[in-house]
């Protein structure tokens, strides 16, 4: 039995045959985009939708691409792709920040509504008291004094509500400006550091 002296060891990297590299899909996308844009200028809008549909399909090739294979793609096409996912999360914090306002605005507009209505109550509630105590009248003042500290358990009820709203409100753009940010290190004390256990 004879064993193998020398053995040749080859190693083939992964290639998709008839897909395009990252970086020309790259190139395509943003050149079809520039197209679409002169296209729309020049007033010409049929063509420059086709020009935004070949450079959006481009565009969505070169992220699938440079995310499927990163050994294969170059240095442009990663930091591209880096710059594309920082965009892309921006924008969903954005659109998080500006729902957050909406939400709340709109919320704290019914709860105003309601506190509004209820001091109007309040303030007539008051003048029927008035009325009641010249009139010497004990039970319609007994009645009126219960509705007014009804209405004044509502109108704390609702400033509360009104706080609490805005609080969420704050968290969730805090959240997502927090989901945005670049990570930092921050260095201990020294006064941090005599205070670690010892093991």
């Amino acid at each position: 039995m004879r064993v193998a002296e020398h053995v040749d060891v080859k190693w083939s990297d992964r290639r998709y045959f008839g897909v395009a590299p990252a970086t020309a899909l790259f190139g395509i996308g943003i050149g079809a985009l520039v197209l679409g844009i002169v296209l729309i200028v020049s007033g010409n809008l049929v063509w420059a939708l086709f020009a935004f549909a070949g450079a959006l399909l481009s565009l969505a090739g070169f992220v699938s691409q440079t995310r499927r294979l990163p050994d294969q793609a170059s240095g442009v096409a990663l930091a591209s792709l880096h710059a594309l996912e920082t965009a892309k999360a921006r924008a969903g914090a954005t659109i998080d920040t500006v729902a957050a306002h909406g939400n709340a605005r709109i919320e704290l507009m019914r709860l105003r509504r309601e506190v509004g209505r209820l001091e109007d109550e309040r303030e007539q509630k008051l003048r029927d008291l008035g009325a009641a105590a010249y009139e010497n009248d004990e039970n319609a003042t007994s009645e009126v004094k219960d509705q007014i500290g009804a209405l004044d358990g509502e109108l704390v009820e609702k400033k509360l509500e009104m706080s609490r709203i805005s609080e969420r409100a704050e968290e969730r753009i805090q959240d997502a400006q927090l989901s945005v940010q670049s990570t930092r290190i921050v260095e201990p004390d020294n006064g941090d550091e005599d205070r670690r256990p010892e093991n």
